[in-house]
């Protein structure tokens, strides 16, 4: 079926844990060759990960990593930064949340090659007007767009301006008991980042096998306009490496 679009699908690196006998190995390099190799047509980096964090990163650092994923043929999509929620809230804790976004932004803006970088975080629900100002600010200056995971939705501002928007993530919104295609319908634009999760009731599960529709998830975000690329989430998933596999041919079942 086609579904408006054909989706170019990334697969994450977060919630990675890298060890030996994994099947993306125990460093960054190796799981970064792991996901190139994976049958995405993207990657999306984990600023979490020991290896792929920005300071550890120098500018011919990042000149590798593109020259990796160019070989490989794909590209970066953005850059993931989960860290705690609350310290976006927390005096002790965000000034060092609002640098890390910074570092994450920048490396992003270095690796991308649409033009299209994006920062997916999660932001709280009360979240300060200057805290707020100061990542707009941030996200405008790079010219990357900061995606806001968080749910319910806090900001929406459209797409096509380096800024804070909201970021989908499906297995968020189920657990809060939200209706997925109704709220993505009901968004004033394409939202920021879309990304590839589901929910059922032992947790998060690989795409289809939970409480989401793929099929209408997608028509639902081509009818949005959304254009970007939809990012495999294998945070709290089992057997990741396989999901990842399924996954991509799901979607290119469903297109």
């Amino acid at each position: 079926m086609n579904v408006g679009f054909t989706p170019v699908v990334s697969v994450s690196l977060a919630g990675l844990v890298l060890k030996p006998g994994a099947a993306w190995g125990s460093d960054a390099k190796s799981a970064l060759t792991w996901a190139c190799a994976s049958g995405a047509g993207m990657v999306q980096l984990d600023a979490t990960m020991s290896g792929l964090r920005p300071r550890e990163l120098d500018a011919s650092a990042r000149r590798d990593v593109r020259a990796m994923a160019r070989r490989a043929g794909v590209g970066i999509s953005g850059v993931d930064l989960f860290v705690p929620v609350q310290h976006f809230a927390e005096a002790a804790h965000v000034d060092r949340a609002l640098g890390a976004v910074q570092a994450a932004l920048e490396l992003a803006r270095d690796l991308a090659d649409d033009g299209r970088a994006v920062v997916a975080t999660e932001l709280p629900a009360k979240l300060d007007e200057g805290t707020l100002a100061t990542l707009r600010g941030m996200a405008q200056a790079a010219g990357v767009m900061i995606a806001d995971c968080g749910w319910p939705a806090r900001v929406m501002s459209d797409v096509g301006t380096a800024d804070v928007g909201v970021g989908i993530d499906p297995a968020m919104m189920l657990a809060s008991g939200a209706d997925v295609l109704g709220e993505v319908a009901r968004l004033r634009g394409a939202p920021a980042q879309a990304r590839l999760s589901d929910l059922s009731g032992v947790g998060r599960v690989e795409v289809g096998t939970g409480r989401l529709d793929v099929m209408a998830y997608c028509v639902t975000l081509a009818t949005k306009g959304y254009r970007g690329a939809m990012v495999i989430d294998l945070r709290g998933v089992r057997d990741q490496a396989g999901v990842v596999s399924k996954t991509v041919a799901r979607l290119r079942a469903v297109v």
